[in-house]
């Protein structure tokens, strides 16, 4: 396999990567917990830097600086994107008392959600995606 080749399969892994984090540990639009919770504690914020550090290690390994722009820039869209989503999700919910106690015994409070982890994991993984897609595509 050559350069090309690799970087094509780095990209690939990235963006899969990427989607199923986002899949399996964020909270969904409709209401519930994540689909996969027992994933929530391996994919927090240690996660995030870590993946983060291997996404700038590829960028230099493969030689592509402005990769590092694209990991910027994905990563501060990803956290504006969060930022949206608990101001929409807080202004839409305001579940009754009873309620919020079952959710709560059931792990998928709406009250206790670790937002700040919310936002990190989505700026984390959309920047993941978008220099994987740079990879795959032979933008970067």
């Amino acid at each position: 396999m050559d350069r090309h080749q690799i970087k094509q399969m780095a990209g690939w892994i990235l963006i899969a990567s990427s989607m199923f984090v986002v899949w399996a540990t964020l909270r969904n639009r409709y209401g519930g917990g994540p689909p996969l919770p027992a994933l929530v504690p391996l994919f927090g914020t240690g996660f995030v830097l870590l993946y983060l550090g291997l996404q700038i290690t590829l960028c230099f390994w493969f030689r592509t600086k402005i990769g590092l722009a694209w990991i910027a820039g994905g990563f501060v869209l990803g956290l504006i994107g969060g930022t949206v989503g608990e101001s929409v999700w807080s202004r839409k919910s305001n579940p009754n008392p009873a309620f919020e106690e079952v959710l709560n015994q059931h792990g998928m409070s709406t009250t206790h959600y670790d937002w700040t982890r919310h936002k990190l994991v989505t700026g984390g993984c959309l920047a993941g995606a978008a220099v994987g897609l740079g990879f795959a595509r032979g933008k970067l």
